[in-house]
């Protein structure tokens, strides 16, 4: 494995910059489907900061599994679901 070094300005300026590409979220109306890992740059940026930062639900998803993800958005009404290309 790899390891990067990010400071608090990249992870802040991604977060910004997540904001800009999904500028029709509404602040305190979304609710992020969290399957990905928090531990990995892309989960922690667009599933965790993001969301904090719009002020979303965060739904977490320990392990993902398809049935499972597509229940909960079904049930909680789910609007944002960041993932990887397998995961689609």
């Amino acid at each position: 494995p790899k390891g990067v070094m990010l400071t608090h300005f990249n992870l802040v300026a991604n977060t910004i910059q997540a904001k800009a590409w999904m500028h029709k979220s509404g602040t305190g109306k979304e609710k992020v489907v969290a399957a990905l890992p928090f531990f990995h740059v892309y989960g922690m940026t667009v599933a965790l900061n993001f969301g904090i930062l719009i002020g979303a639900s965060i739904l977490t998803v320990p392990r993902f599994n398809p049935t499972e993800i597509l229940q909960l958005i079904h049930k909680e009404r789910g609007t944002l679901f960041p993932g990887a290309p397998t995961m689609y």
